[in-house]
């Protein structure tokens, strides 16, 4: 220990027997004096008398060594130490009694400690904070090595010697990797400033639990303050869960690169992000090189077709509100409170054999209250909620009225109790005003028989009703239309949609009584699971404006509205939902669903369910937290990080698993499949899609089976056989054209149209994308007619229809900006500069590119920013503007792009860099790795755009015999891939290498090429045919050059 840790000063607090300068203990330690104090006890330097060594001695506080919880947490402090063995971390000596007083010795540091030095006003400089960095990640790397995680890393327990070098101390919290808490099931240990977001969730922690506290230290060396400061320790960990920390760039742009990544990285959010090991962070610094993160990115052009059947599978489900951008104003919020009059708490029997009659009753209060206007009242999910998260039952509820009122806003509390009596049962109800003690009135029950029980109580219940300013008398529809409702309503909760579907079918074939407002809101429900939200939205709109405590309805109303794409009304429904109910699970995870289903999952998995998984935890509710596991996979699978997608699935299969929900647990294996053959597993991938079918097929759920067909179909794509995809596709069509569900037959239509056009038959793909945009026309989706459009331009300008593909580009980016989805909008935008690209006009393409690069940055998908990036340098090349084009390529190294694809077009464009430079063995090398990433990506359009690079080196380095033979290769496989484009390309390659077929060529180019008004690459063509053609055909030849000049004159005009 050091000898400046903590101040030497000694109050009652922490008063032990008086150990002064030369008392000797133990019969082997004399004190020389006191260093400081600790929660635990005294710390003082004392001389080992047996090693003559000077030691740190650990004097445990007298009265919590008679407490048996903090003795052990004293002694697993030796016990855990003990096991690690680093010179950078205090090394402990032994335990040792002396009377009633309990001791540590360990190693005596010389120095003072971090904190000290932190404190002295400026960062430290780099170096020496480097240093000490790298020596903390050595100390911690032995203890997780061991298994022992530190849990408590600050500044105050890090020691430095005289010599500056670092040792981590005070294990007193610290326990195995798994272990069982010794404090309370989650309790929060450690120091709220330095504690790690799942420290903050008291989740089970491992040792990148220390690196988060290692990144706060470090960034608080460099920089002399910690992210997220300026709050209350509650809201400093609150921002921690919810929150990435700000990036260290912003406040230290001068230090290098590779730091700024490293301690970046140590404070991501979620600790699959930081690194597997400690010790790599000791070879960061050692090896001054940047740290990358390992991504594999989801195939682009599954964007619009099976990411939308992944989320599509997320189940509505649902934290309390933190204080941040969407808090409510004063006045919204005192509206918001004002509006819950009451609040009935579970009714309660004096004895089991009576609880199910005892809640039937207070059941039937709530919804004789919650069927009318006044007065506002809680539903009974909410006051369950409540209770659970207080921590109060029935049996000791009531000596906290006060904070369950709080809990609720509610200005009334309702009691019931069934009571035995000698002559039956008898039932008493209570009504407390908040901010009162004594009840505001009581009313009693005559006694009666069980049996007798409705006639009895009855005009109980009309009295209470008529207390709280509602009607008297109920119509027993309501009642029935109540318990209707949570019969549904459990069917959901337990995953069981086909029943679900029945019974709200059955319901509105039924006997028509939608005219009182009970059935009204029950028939709207049931019409939302049968598929018609507008019908749902029509009957609830005017209910819930009537009745704003009906949050059950407002719930309803808001999902029928993502249904019709209303998705901004529907986000301030849940907005103003969460204002009033800040623990509403459902509210905030709709939020959630419906970011990603906007394209904005970042905001989902960064905000929306973080919030709602905290609460669920909170409850301890175990079917919540499956929901949200697997509505985050399919957040960070629209993220493109798929790893983290593997991650939550999994974790939602478990939970799923646990509770018996074989659906449930089937969509997340299907999820999981998806995320696995996007990383390159398939085997993996295949096994669970087969566990899923077996899941799915006693259930006779033709629609969930019709999903695994598609997913098969999708793992199959990933394989390269897209043969066998475009057979699970139309396997997965013929199911959904049966089941009659129109959305998703367009996205079957859309999935079968990209297998067609990833085996080259662009006319078939048009086919199919046209009926899907017909599918979402006729059903008024306009979100599925943005993906629709954008497959078919694909298919148009692969078909070198380059003004209709315009048109369905500007289009689809028009209604995807009208209706705010991000993603899709980045799609269009990118699409829409390759296309100027291949028109020439250049400046236009460079400007898109970026404007999509940036909206993929914003949703940090990596992959969609490379695609922009590659589009961009394209341009350049083309519009040769080389020296930016070649900055460009080196700042999008290969190792940054997880797709093999992706791969493989950068490696076309330093071959064509390399080319236009005139290093022609430079090119063909490199389109011969292009070739090669291609083939392994299945990629068609990839192989057969690198063979026609690769034809021309190998022809510029004189390599006659093997460019012709390249060439034979690239038309055999345009026979298999029908690409206007490309078939273009290769014409102007062979002008180029093979000029004894000039004319035949030349003459099939001006073929193609009328097809092509705008051709950005016509003056290149023509001007290579003429000088082919030069002596073997001097007239074609000129008609050649006459054809450049036209182009050439015709060619955008470049930007300054």
């Amino acid at each position: 220990m050091s000898d400046g840790s903590l101040a030497a000063t000694q109050t009652g607090q922490f008063a032990i027997a008086d150990l002064s300068p030369g008392t000797r203990i133990a019969d082997r330690f004399r004190i020389v004096r006191l260093l400081g104090m600790g929660a635990m006890g005294l710390v003082y330097e004392a001389m080992d008398e047996q090693l003559d060594v000077r030691v740190a001695l650990k004097v445990l506080r007298p009265e919590l060594a008679r407490r048996p919880e903090a003795f052990a947490r004293f002694r697993q402090e030796l016990l855990l130490a003990r096991q690690v063995s680093s010179p950078h971390v205090v090394r402990i000596h032994d335990l040792v009694q002396h009377g009633e007083t309990w001791m540590i010795s360990m190693d005596f540091i010389a120095g003072r400690s971090l904190e000290a030095r932190i404190d002295e006003g400026t960062p430290l400089p780099l170096e020496e904070a480097l240093r000490i960095a790298r020596q903390l990640a050595l100390g911690l790397a032995a203890a997780h090595a061991r298994g022992v995680v530190h849990r408590d890393l600050k500044p105050a327990n890090v020691l430095l010697d005289d010599n500056g070098n670092a040792y981590i101390s005070d294990f007193g919290v610290a326990r195995a990797a798994g272990a069982t808490r010794m404090t309370g099931t989650g309790m929060v240990v450690g120091t709220p400033d330095y504690l790690s977001p799942e420290q903050a969730l008291a989740e089970s922690l491992d040792g990148r639990s220390d690196q988060y506290a290692l990144g706060l230290i470090l960034r608080e060396m460099l920089t002399g303050k910690l992210p997220f400061a300026g709050g209350t320790a509650a809201e400093m960990m609150t921002q921690r869960v919810v929150n990435e920390a700000s990036s260290l760039q912003a406040e230290r742009p001068d230090l290098p690169t590779w730091v700024i990544a490293l301690a970046d990285r140590l404070l991501r959010r979620r600790a699959a992000q930081r690194f597997d090991d400690t010790g790599e962070i000791a070879q960061v610094i050692e090896q001054a090189r940047l740290v990358t993160m390992p991504s594999a990115h989801a195939p682009r052009r599954l964007r619009a077709g099976a990411a939308l059947v992944v989320l599509a599978l997320v189940v509505a489900a649902g934290l309390w509100a933190w204080r941040g951008g969407d808090a409510p104003s004063p006045a919204t919020q005192a509206a918001a409170i004002a509006s819950l009059d009451v609040a009935v708490l579970p009714f309660i029997a004096d004895t089991p054999e009576q609880q199910a009659l005892a809640t039937r009753i207070g059941t039937e209060l709530v919804d004789g209250l919650q069927s009318q206007s006044r007065p506002g009242v809680a539903d009974g999910e909410r006051v369950a909620r409540a209770l659970r998260v207080l921590g109060f039952d029935t049996g000791n509820v009531g000596d906290h009225l006060d904070r369950v009122a709080d809990e609720l806003h509610a200005e009334r509390l309702i009691q019931g109790r069934l009571e035995r009596v000698a002559d039956g049962l008898r039932l008493q109800v209570v009504a407390t005003k908040t901010g009162t003690t004594e009840p505001e009135w009581t009313l009693t029950s005559s006694a009666f028989a069980p049996e007798a029980a409705d006639a009895t109580v009855a005009p109980l219940l009309a009295q209470v009703r008529a207390r709280l300013g509602a009607t008297a008398v109920v119509d027993p529809a309501v009642t029935a239309a109540a318990a209707a409702w949570r019969e549904l309503a459990t069917l959901e909760a337990e995953a069981r949609s086909l029943d679900a579907r029945s019974r709200a079918r059955a319901l509105l074939d039924g006997p028509a009584q939608a005219t009182t407002p009970a059935w009204q809101r029950l028939s709207a429900y049931a019409a939302l699971l049968v598929g018609d939200a507008d019908r749902a939205v029509t009957l609830l709109s005017p209910l819930v404006q009537s009745r704003p405590s009906d949050h059950p309805a407002r719930l309803v109303l808001a999902r029928a509205r993502a249904e019709l794409g209303e998705f901004e009304q529907a986000e301030a429904d849940l907005k103003a939902l969460v204002t009033e109910d800040e623990r509403n699970v459902e509210a905030w995870f709709l939020r959630g669903k419906f970011a990603i289903m906007q394209g904005d999952a970042k905001t989902a998995v960064d905000d929306h369910l973080v919030r709602a998984l905290v609460l669920a935890k909170r409850l301890d509710d175990r079917r919540w937290r499956a929901e949200i596991a697997n509505a985050f996979g399919v957040g960070y699978r629209n993220l493109g990080r798929m790893a983290e997608a593997a991650e939550e699935y999994e974790t939602a299969i478990r939970a799923r698993h646990a509770l018996g929900d074989a659906r449930g647990e089937a969509v997340s294996r299907r999820n999981l499949a998806v995320a696995l053959a996007y990383l390159g597993r398939h085997d993996e991938a295949r096994a669970e899609l087969v566990q899923a079918r077996a899941l799915l097929e006693p259930l006779g759920d033709a629609a969930a089976l019709a999903d695994v067909a598609n997913d098969a179909g999708v793992l199959a794509e990933e394989r390269g056989d897209f043969r066998e995809a475009l057979e699970r596709y139309r396997e997965a069509l013929g199911f959904r054209q049966t089941q009659g569900d129109q959305r998703m037959i367009g996205e079957s239509l859309i999935n079968v149209g990209f297998a067609y056009a990833q085996v080259g038959e662009f006319d078939n793909a048009l086919v199919y994308w046209r009926q899907a945009n017909q599918t979402y026309a006729a059903i008024d989706d306009a979100s599925g007619a943005v993906r629709a459009q954008q497959g078919l331009a694909l298919a148009e300008i692969a078909r070198g229809d380059l003004v209709a593909a315009r048109q369905s580009l500007e289009s689809s980016l028009h209604r995807a900006e009208e209706l705010q989805m991000a993603e899709e909008r980045a799609v269009a935008l990118v699409s829409l500069a390759d296309l100027a690209r291949i028109e020439g006009h250049f400046a236009q393409a460079l400007a898109q590119s970026e404007q999509a690069r940036g909206l993929f940055v914003a949703l940090e998908d990596q992959r969609g920013q490379v695609e922009a990036a590659l589009v961009r340098i394209q341009s350049l090349i083309e519009s040769d503007d080389l020296a930016t084009a070649r900055a460009a390529l080196a700042a999008l190294p290969a190792a940054d792009i997880g797709s093999r694809e992706q791969q493989a077009m950068r490696a076309q464009r330093e071959a064509e860099l390399q080319l236009r430079g005139g290093d022609a063995a430079a090119a063909e090398a490199a389109a011969t790795q292009a070739v090669q990433l291609a083939d392994a990506a299945h990629s068609l359009a990839q192989a057969l755009g690198a063979r026609i690079l690769l034809a021309e080196a190998q022809s510029a380095r004189g390599a006659a015999v093997s460019s012709l033979r390249t060439l034979a290769d690239a038309r055999t496989a345009l026979a298999a891939y029908a690409s206007a484009g490309l078939r273009l390309r290769l014409l102007e390659a062979e002008l180029k290498i093979d000029p004894a077929h000039a004319a035949a060529r030349y003459r099939e180019a001006r073929s193609e090429l009328a097809r092509w008004p705008a051709y950005g690459r016509a003056a290149t063509l023509h001007a290579a045919a003429a000088q082919a053609l030069t002596g073997r055909d001097d007239a074609l030849a000129a008609e050649a050059r006459a054809a450049a000049d036209r182009a050439t004159s015709a060619a955008p005009e470049a930007e300054p």
